[in-house]
């Protein structure tokens, strides 16, 4: 009938499938009508609730929509905000409580359609909208490791929106940061601090009453402290990572929504958390821990799995600092929640320091599992920087039940890719290990040289500087370092 083509017309804007919900808002589809169309073979109906047409049904109604532009573009405008505006609202819902399950799992279903929203949004100028959105699509690429898909949305930001009045050059800043922010786990800090620093020239006054403007800030400082983070730079990571908390703090100040009140918690609480990382990394652990509690006290206030997080620094320092069994409690609480909902490259954070916990408790079996598990994850989502650590991990096991080849493979691999993007403090725990090894095979003066040069790096972490003093005991403290071309050699050779 009638109602049943104009239905088909109209649906035809939506891609991958839609919710009755979105049905009705925006092609005014009665569920009589979808019935109908379900009943004549025109839509399926899947378990998950979602209606689906068949391609060549899609392609044909979507010629019927063409033919009216009036009726098209309405329809288009309809969806364009309705799907934007569901993406804005999920925002508070992934950042923590209850809901943040079933918010991903819209967020995911949902992909095609916003990219098909956020096309309509850049070519009608929607700015608006794209500030409350492009949040959510960065928070939901860190916690589901859907970077490439983050970036793409943001990128699209940057070079499709000339930033030539406040709020469009607003948006640019939030999409210049978001963009840089997607990648600072590809192993590319340049890249990473390129972005911040250009969202960082564009930012206005800052306004804690004006959630686009906390957004812009906030994003921007973030962004830069995982640029220096990764970068090994834990000075400029901490203070990159105060002014993010000053912002977020700011906003919680005057703050009155449940909703902002959660996002802005989590946020705070993960500056807290790059915060503790930064003082680790320069080996202040009286401070490290300070922020590691405000961390999650930050993430419990808002009931968030971003907790998993705090578990992720609370069972790293407990490791560093000799209790690995309360690491390891707190490591299993981080993995419930992590796993609850589907945010991996968490898993994988505390995977990695698990190994490490249950190596140290003779648990040799369950190390490597854990390990294996961990290194499966970066690889699959493009993890650089802890896919480096993961490999000297993997090497430091192998050595210790005699493997001694493939231990050097390893670690050679660890370097390799610390090398390849620059990431060198994540690399020397790679060259430690083959200074053992190289002890093990009675040479002292290849294992004093690799350990030099460990200990003079300028972003060896300080606990890694530590166990390069620990292992120089004994031989020549004063041996004439390698330069990098020796070291790539070095690791390399068997």
């Amino acid at each position: 009938g009638t109602r049943e083509r104009r239905a088909l017309r109209r649906l035809s804007v939506f891609r991958d499938g839609f919710r009755r919900d979105a049905a009705s808002a925006v092609a005014d589809v009665t569920l009589p009508v979808l019935a109908r169309l379900v009943d004549t073979s025109l839509l399926t109906l899947s378990d998950d609730g979602r209606y689906h047409r068949h391609p060549f049904l899609y392609g044909y109604s979507e010629e019927k929509l063409a033919a009216d532009p009036r009726e098209r573009a309405d329809a288009r405008a309809r969806h364009g905000r309705y799907v934007l505006d569901l993406v804005a609202a999920t925002y508070p819902l992934i950042m923590g409580g209850d809901e943040a399950v079933d918010g991903f799992e819209r967020l995911r279903q949902e992909e095609a359609n916003i990219r098909v929203a956020w096309t309509w949004a850049l070519e009608h100028g929607e700015i608006e909208r794209l500030l409350r959105a492009i949040s959510c699509i960065a928070a939901y690429a860190e916690y589901r490791a859907r970077y490439h898909y983050g970036y793409e949305l943001s990128d699209r930001v940057v070079k499709e929106i000339r930033p030539d009045d406040a709020r469009r050059t607003l948006l640019v800043a939030t999409a210049r940061a978001t963009r840089g922010f997607t990648v600072f786990r590809a192993g590319n800090p340049e890249r990473v601090t390129a972005d911040g620093d250009a969202s960082r020239r564009l930012l206005p006054r800052e306004d804690p009453s004006d959630p686009a403007r906390v957004s812009a800030g906030w994003w921007t400082w973030h962004t830069l402290a995982l640029g220096a983070k990764v970068a090994g730079d834990g000075e400029a990571s901490v203070d990159h990572a105060r002014r993010a908390l000053d912002v977020a703090e700011d906003a919680l100040r005057v703050a009155r929504e449940p909703a902002d009140v959660r996002t802005f918690s989590v946020q705070a609480g993960m500056n807290h958390h790059v915060i503790c990382f930064g003082e680790m990394q320069r080996g202040d652990m009286a401070a490290a821990r300070w922020h590691d509690r405000a961390s999650r006290d930050h993430f419990r206030r808002a009931s968030s799995h971003a907790d998993s997080y705090g578990c992720h620094s609370s069972g790293l320092l407990s490791f560093l600092q000799g209790d690995v069994d309360e690491a390891a409690a707190v490591l299993a609480e981080g993995l419930v929640l992590s796993r609850n909902v589907g945010y991996v490259t968490a898993t994988a954070n505390l995977l990695e320091v698990l190994a490490r916990v249950e190596f140290a408790r003779g648990n040799a079996s369950s190390a490597e599992a854990a390990c294996d598990e961990a290194l499966s994850i970066t690889d699959d989502v493009g993890d650089v920087w802890l896919g480096t650590t993961l490999r000297a991990v993997k090497g430091t096991l192998l050595a210790a039940r005699g493997s001694r080849a493939e231990a050097l493979d390893w670690f050679g691999r660890s370097f390799a890719m610390a090398d390849r993007h620059a990431l060198y403090a994540f690399g020397m725990e790679a060259l430690v290990g083959r200074a053992a090894v190289a002890l093990d095979d009675g040479k002292p003066d290849l294992a004093a040289s690799l350990l030099t040069f460990v200990r003079r790096h300028e972003h060896t972490p300080e606990w890694i500087r530590a166990a390069a003093d620990a292992r120089q005991v004994g031989i020549d403290a004063d041996a004439a370092p390698c330069d990098l071309d020796d070291v790539r050699v070095a690791m390399v050779s068997s």
